[in-house]
């Protein structure tokens, strides 16, 4: 199971092996479609798998909102709502800020 094998690499691995095992494979995606699957993945129903789309997204954007991955449906509703907005309102110039950086 991917928790067994996880565990005991980078949380960055983890996380990912998290959502990969939820059923997202992100693995290789560019960060224009990688944020808005970790989005996505905020809504999963099991928490470990949103805890992880959560750590994701706050080590890919620096974004620090706030989620509460065992809270429920209603309460996180919200916060993936904060999410998908910044994406909505953010997202092009983000994706432009970092790929001029590269």
């Amino acid at each position: 199971a991917w928790y067994d094998g996880s565990m005991e690499g980078p949380r960055g691995d983890w996380a990912g092996d998290a959502v990969a095992a939820g059923g997202s494979e992100m693995r290789n995606l560019p960060l224009g479609e990688f944020i808005p699957q970790c989005i996505r993945a905020l809504g999963d129903q099991d928490w470990i798998f949103r805890s992880a789309a959560f750590y994701l997204l706050q080590l890919s954007t620096g974004q620090q909102f706030h989620f509460p991955a065992k809270a429920s449906a209603g309460t996180r509703e919200k916060h993936c709502r904060t999410w998908a907005e910044w994406w909505t309102r953010k997202g092009r110039e983000f994706i432009r800020m970092i790929e001029s950086a590269d």
